[in-house]
């Protein structure tokens, strides 16, 4: 499935490509690679909004998800979309600092922040506006609840790597600068995930 679908992708035939993804991933819904390849035909065929959803659910069961966090960018960057751009781009760079496309990403950023007239975005309906309270347990680490280093590194102790990641990227997000944060984002990164 994978393979003709990026065949028929590099070939420019991204419909096709859709089509083959959406029939392979019936049989195995959560095969990441397909998510994430069904996110870039989407962006290919200018289909924004959808290709963020599916890109903004791979990272949602796996924070440090390469690809799908820079094709996520790319997303929201060519939909202007000037918000949602500027934490997919953060997040991009806290995942990888060192790619040479994150300075294009962030120029382009800059251009949109420059141009977009104040509050240029409604509501981003992702619920942030509606989280009140919140859970600490592992596996809610995108809830309201508190978000500190530590508890980070808890759940990195405790074996729970993707709830870790996913805290110190919020954490980061706010606090790019954060230098435990970041060191904890590595170690999280090269950890094992909890598989229960």
């Amino acid at each position: 499935m994978l393979r003709l679908a990026e065949l028929l992708l590099r070939r420019g035939e991204a419909e096709d490509a859709l089509a083959t993804l959406t029939r392979g991933l019936e049989n195995r819904p959560g095969h990441v690679a397909a998510l994430v390849l069904r996110g870039r035909c989407l962006l290919a065929l200018e289909r924004l909004d959808e290709a963020g959803a599916e890109l903004e659910s791979v990272l949602a069961v796996d924070p440090t998800q390469l690809v799908a966090a820079k094709l996520l960018a790319q997303v929201w960057l060519r939909a202007s979309a000037v918000e949602r751009a500027g934490v997919a781009v953060s997040r991009y760079a806290h995942l990888q600092p060192l790619d040479p496309d994150l300075a294009a990403f962030q120029r382009q950023l800059t251009a949109l922040r420059r141009d977009a007239p104040p509050s240029s975005e409604e509501d981003l309906g992702d619920g942030r506006a509606e989280e009140q309270g919140g859970s600490n347990e592992p596996g809610s680490a995108s809830g309201a609840g508190l978000k500190t280093v530590t508890l980070a590194e808890l759940y990195l102790q405790q074996g729970h790597a993707r709830d870790a990641a996913a805290m110190l990227l919020e954490i980061l997000d706010s606090d790019p600068a954060n230098a435990a944060a970041q060191e904890a984002l590595m170690r999280a990164r090269g950890a094992r995930p909890y598989a229960g």
